[in-house]
C-alpha cells in the first residue's frame, strides 16, 4: 500500500491510524458506560475495529490511539448532567413542581479526560520521531 501523501509532503496514514485507533478507545468506552443497555453493541464494534487494526501489522504505529476514551471523559464534562454542578441542581417539572438532583463536579473528569488524551498524542508523536 503506497503512504498518502499529502500537499506538504508529509504521510498521512499515520495520523489516520491514531484516530482509528482513538475511535476503538472511544467506543470501548461508550460500550462500557452503558453496558446496562447498547453497551454491549458498542463494545463488539470496538473488537472488530480493534481486530482489524491489529491484523494489519502496519496499523500497530497508532496504537497509542486507543487512549481516546480520554475524549469519552470530555464529553462527560460537558454533559447535560454536570453542566450545573458540582451541588445540588434543581429543575421545574410538570409533575411535582420540581426536582432536585446532587451532581458531580465536571472538573476531576476533565483532568483525567486531558491527562489521557494528552498523553495518547504525546506516546504517538515519540514514537513517530523514534
Amino acid at each position: 500500500m503506497k503512504p498518502q501523501v499529502t500537499a506538504t509532503g508529509h504521510d498521512s496514514r499515520p495520523l489516520l491510524l491514531f484516530l482509528g485507533w482513538a475511535l476503538v478507545g472511544l467506543l470501548a468506552a461508550f460500550g462500557i458506560a452503558s453496558l446496562l443497555t447498547i453497551g454491549v453493541v458498542f463494545l463488539l464494534a470496538a473488537l472488530a475495529l480493534g481486530g482489524f487494526l491489529v491484523w494489519r501489522k502496519a496499523t500497530r504505529a497508532g496504537a497509542p490511539g486507543c487512549l481516546g476514551f480520554g475524549a469519552y471523559l470530555l464529553v462527560g464534562c460537558w454533559g447535560r448532567l454536570n453542566r450545573g454542578s458540582p451541588g445540588s441542581v434543581c429543575h421545574a417539572n410538570s409533575e411535582r413542581g420540581f426536582s432536585c438532583t446532587d451532581e458531580w463536579s465536571p472538573w476531576p473528569f476533565f483532568v483525567v479526560a486531558a491527562v489521557l488524551s494528552a498523553g495518547a498524542i504525546a506516546l504517538f508523536l515519540a514514537r513517530r520521531k523514534g
